[in-house]
């Protein structure tokens, strides 16, 4: 295939983190519109965005002007929070760089593959896109629940400095809400982990905290993450963004039933955060494969997600491809650990993974 032959079937943009969709910012800007592009054509959007809003009927008209100052300082606060020197977070953000409004000025295909009717992605209703001869993408995540629940912070926040809640859909609100959501992801709800050394990281402390019991992640933004499985033939590829582990079980229970499922590869959710997964999920939908997208970050895979993968079918060899040498690896990439557990780190950082 040449290069101009070449195309995005389907760009799917999980949730409005930048280490999730900071690329797809300056793809749009550059690329022009969806039938004259100037980079690669993209054929699909795949983004709930102000979309999940939709499960309520608003009605399509303008702002007052009394609206219009007020979704603007929603956007100017976002775009300070945005601005940040904070290393997942780097991604500048105006009205001119939100999501919805290039997808719209790019004229592209969002969220239409059910007939060009444009809905929001809701897991537990099963929705499911064929891509081709045996191939299909199934979501997981997020629930109609965790859409409402930001539904309802959105309206909250906007009572607060409003007194009400307009019940309308423009640019400018859509722009606004994007704002909001960057605005609610300004704390990171997990600080850095306290490093242990490869001196003392032992087998009985692996075994230890792969044991362990941890809260799971249910901040909203991270709840609303688009999360999916695409099959093609007899192979399952799992993508978990940073979804919530237990709505992703609960809706590949209702597809698969109660039996173990084999997964060629699981790109684990939250770049490995031990919130975002359990031992339940590794047993359930186990895998001898696993992709840790962490970016440069200390603060992430956490021991407990490494050791977790070490200990479930503890006997099978395990790859665990990387992006990122950091210290959570370095203490368990030791002679003495791999003596007791069969598994390989591989750096797959500007590469391609074969499965």
């Amino acid at each position: 295939m040449s290069e101009q032959q070449k195309k995005i079937d389907y760009l799917i943009l999980t949730h409005i983190h930048s280490d999730h969709i900071g690329g797809a910012i300056p793809l749009l800007l550059d690329n022009g519109s969806a039938n004259d592009a100037n980079i690669i054509e993209i054929s699909n959007v795949i983004y709930n965005g102000y979309l999940g809003l939709g499960l309520e009927s608003y009605e399509k008209k303008e702002c007052t002007v009394e609206e219009k100052r007020i979704y603007q300082g929603i956007i100017t606060q976002g775009q300070a929070v945005a601005g940040k020197s904070v290393t997942e977070k780097q991604v500048t953000l105006n009205e001119e760089l939100c999501i919805s409004k290039l997808l719209i000025q790019g004229k592209y295909n969002w969220n239409a593959w059910n007939e060009n009717e444009v809905c929001a992605v809701v897991a537990d209703s099963q929705m499911k896109i064929n891509i081709g001869n045996q191939s299909y993408i199934q979501f997981i995540s997020p629930n109609r629940e965790q859409l409402c629940r930001m539904n309802k912070k959105w309206e909250q926040y906007v009572k607060r400095i409003y007194n009400r809640f307009p019940d309308i859909d423009n640019l400018h609100i859509r722009n606004a809400f994007e704002a909001f959501q960057w605005i609610t992801n300004n704390e990171d709800y997990e600080t850095i982990q306290g490093m242990v050394s490869a001196n003392v990281l032992t087998k009985e402390k692996i075994i230890q905290m792969s044991e362990s019991q941890y809260s799971y992640d249910y901040t909203d933004e991270n709840m609303e993450s688009i999360a999916f499985v695409l099959s093609s033939g007899s192979k399952k590829i799992m993508f978990l963004a940073d979804s919530n582990i237990e709505v992703c079980r609960k809706n590949l229970e209702q597809i698969y039933g109660d039996i173990p499922v084999k997964i060629n590869l699981i790109k684990l959710p939250h770049h490995g955060s031990k919130r975002n997964i359990s031992r339940r999920f590794l047993k359930q939908y186990s895998s001898d494969s696993y992709l840790i997208s962490a970016g440069e970050t200390k603060l992430r895979p956490s021991m407990e997600t490494i050791a977790m993968i070490l200990m479930n079918d503890v006997e099978k060899s395990k790859k665990i491809y990387i992006v990122n040498r950091n210290l959570t690896v370095e203490c368990f990439d030791k002679e003495n650990i791999h003596s007791y557990f069969d598994f390989e780190f591989v750096d797959v950082k500007d590469k391609v993974i074969e499965i």
